[in-house]
């Protein structure tokens, strides 16, 4: 319990002082419209406390946008190499069957040229 304490004593204090500043705001509203010097230094204490603590929560929103997108290019991702393998076994195929016509075409056109020679 110690260690964890003495691991997380930064969180544990901003949490402190967020939840202290937040019960004299609460007060604060229900009494008297006069700010004490203690109310005023503890705003100011907690004021970078609850900056830091917005920077968190909005880099985790952040974070949270970023990966659902991430996950929606990684699936594009995987279709788009799928149809690549495909498009290569079908590249791979025609060129097999393309291969034989060249070289009957190059035949013709060795013969067409010893016909024309000899006319």
């Amino acid at each position: 319990m110690i260690d964890l304490l003495k691991r997380f004593r930064l969180l544990f204090t901003a949490l402190f002082f967020l939840f202290a500043a937040f019960l004299i705001f609460t007060f604060h509203a229900r009494g008297e419209r006069d700010t004490s010097i203690f109310h005023k230094i503890l705003m100011q204490v907690s004021f970078p406390f609850q900056q830091g603590a917005q920077r968190v929560f909005l880099w985790l929103q952040g974070m949270g946008e970023h990966y659902i997108f991430l996950a929606g290019v990684e699936e594009e991702n995987q279709e788009l190499k799928k149809a690549i393998g495909l498009l290569q076994e079908e590249n791979l195929r025609l060129n097999q069957i393309v291969e034989p016509l060249t070289d009957s075409e190059q035949k013709c056109r060795a013969l067409f040229e010893t016909m024309a020679q000899g006319v």
